[in-house]
C-alpha cells in the first residue's frame, strides 16, 4: 500500500498549461505517444540504479502495524487486503477464502489480457502478494508488486519463495517480483521499464494515495500503448459531492445525518490512512482516469456482490464496538472496528466499484479471460463482470 500524507483532498485538475509541462505528456488532443516516446523516463544501462523515493508515512505504517490490523487481516482475510465476491447475497458467506479468490478472478478478467502468454503487469500496492500470486498461477502473468510497508513486503517475499513452483507450468515466464517502491514515485526506479507493461492495477489501495492523479499518471506511463488499467475501490454514492445525501434508491439523509456521516468518516479516513477516500464520490476515480488521458473508461458496480462480507464484518464488529468503543472509550485503538460497523450502517451510500480503462494507441490487448464472461452468463451463474451494473 502506498504512503499517504495528511492531505485529505484530491488535487484540482491541472490546467492545460500544466498538462503540457508533464513528462511524458498525455493530452488526448495530442493523440497516443509513439513507442519511442514511452521510453523518455529511461536511463542509461551504465548508470547506477537510482534509490527509490519513499514517503515514510508514519500513519500508514502505524495502521498496518497495529495489533487490530494484523489480527484482522490474518484471521478474517487470510492475509489478503481486499474484499470477497459472491454471485448473490447470502447470510452464510463461508468459506471466505474461495470468495476472496473469486474477487481476484474478477480483477484478472477485468484486465482482459491473454492467459499463459507472460503478460507484464504491475500491482500498485501488492500487500503480501496474494493477488499477484493468483495472476501468476492462474493467468501465467509476470507481475511486479510494489509496496512501502515493510512487513507486507516480507510476507510477499515469503509467498514468492513458497509458491513459485505453482508458476512453472502457468505460462511463459510467469512469476512475481516484489520491490519496495512508493506508487507516487515509481520514477526514476522504474524509468527503464516505462511503456513496457501490458496492465496495471490497484486492488483497494488507491484510497491510501495522497495524490490520486499522480498515481494514475504513473500507471499510464508504465503501460505500453493499448495497455489496461483496473482499479477496485469504495466510493460514496452520488454523481458528485452535492448528491451524496441521496441514495440511488431514493433514500435521503437529513442534514444532521449527513454531517454525522461525514464527521465519522473523516475520523476513520485519518486513522486508517486513506486521505483520498475523503473525496471519493461515485465518479471521482472515473473522472480522474479520463482527465489523465486514459480512454474507454468504464465503472462497474459490484456492491451487491460484496454485501455478504460487509454484513459479516459488521457482525464481527458489533461486540467490540459496544464494549471497547462505546463503553471503554478505546475508539482510537479500534479504527477497523469503527469502520466495519459504519460501512454497514451507511451501506447504500457507499458503493464498491471496479473501474477499467485503456491507454490510447496500440492494438487491443485481448482476447483475455474477460471474453468468456458473456458465454458463462448465458449458461447460468456467470462470474460477476456481467452481474455488476455498468454505471457509465
Amino acid at each position: 500500500m502506498a504512503a499517504p500524507s495528511d492531505a485529505p483532498e484530491l488535487p484540482p485538475a491541472p490546467s492545460p498549461q500544466e498538462q503540457n509541462q508533464k513528462q511524458p505528456s498525455q493530452s488526448q488532443a495530442d493523440g497516443p505517444k509513439p513507442d519511442n516516446e514511452a521510453q523518455q523516463h529511461s536511463t542509461s544501462s551504465r548508470s547506477p540504479t537510482p534509490e527509490p523515493v519513499i514517503n515514510p508515512n508514519p500513519q500508514l505504517q502505524r495502521y498496518y502495524g497495529s495489533l487490530e490490523s494484523r489480527i484482522g487481516y490474518k484471521v478474517i482475510f487470510s492475509g489478503a487486503r481486499h474484499h470477497a465476491y459472491w454471485d448473490k447475497d447470502t447470510y452464510f458467506p463461508f468459506p471466505l477464502a474461495a470468495h476472496l479468490r473469486r474477487m481476484e478472478d474478477v480483477l484478472m478478467r477485468s484486465l482482459d489480457l491473454p492467459l499463459g502468454e507472460g503478460c507484464k503487469v504491475v500491482d500498485f500496492g501488492c500487500g503480501e502478494g496474494r493477488v499477484a500470486s493468483y495472476l501468476a498461477s492462474e493467468g501465467g502473468m509476470k507481475v511486479l508488486g510494489i509496496d512501502v510497508t515493510e512487513h507486507h513486503l516480507e510476507g510477499a517475499r515469503r509467498r514468492v519463495a513458497a509458491e513459485s513452483k505453482k508458476w512453472d507450468g502457468a505460462g511463459k515466464g510467469a512469476g512475481v517480483e516484489v520491490r519496495k517502491i512508493d506508487y507516487h514515485n515509481v520514477f526514476p526506479s522504474l524509468s527503464s521499464r516505462a511503456g513496457t507493461f501490458d496492465g496495471a492495477y490497484a486492488m483497494e489501495t488507491l484510497s491510501h494515495a495522497t495524490d490520486v492523479r499522480k498515481v494514475v499518471g504513473n500507471m499510464r506511463d508504465l503501460l505500453r500503448p493499448g495497455g489496461r488499467v483496473v482499479i477496485h475501490e469504495f466510493a460514496m454514492c452520488g454523481v458528485d459531492e452535492r448528491a451524496v445525501q441521496e441514495r440511488q434508491d431514493g433514500a435521503r439523509l437529513t442534514d444532521r445525518q449527513k454531517a454525522a456521516m461525514k464527521e465519522t468518516w473523516s475520523w476513520i479516513n485519518r486513522k486508517v490512512a486513506m486521505p483520498s477516500n475523503q473525496e471519493s464520490y461515485l465518479h471521482t476515480y472515473k473522472r480522474v482516469l479520463e482527465e489523465e488521458g486514459l480512454e474507454d473508461v468504464e465503472l462497474r458496480d459490484l456492491s451487491e456482490n460484496v454485501k455478504p462480507i460487509i454484513r459479516l464484518l459488521a457482525v464481527l464488529a458489533a461486540v467490540p464496538y459496544v464494549l471497547f468503543v462505546k463503553v471503554l472509550g478505546m475508539k482510537n485503538r479500534f479504527p477497523n472496528t469503527v469502520g466495519g460497523w459504519n460501512v454497514w450502517k451507511y451501506w447504500g451510500w457507499w458503493k464498491y466499484v471496479v473501474i477499467t480503462a485503456r491507454k490510447p494507441g496500440g492494438a487491443a490487448v485481448g482476447p483475455g479471460r474477460g471474453e468468456s464472461v458473456a458465454g458463462e452468463e448465458e449458461g447460468g451463474e456467470g462470474d460477476g463482470m456481467g452481474v455488476g451494473a455498468n454505471l457509465g
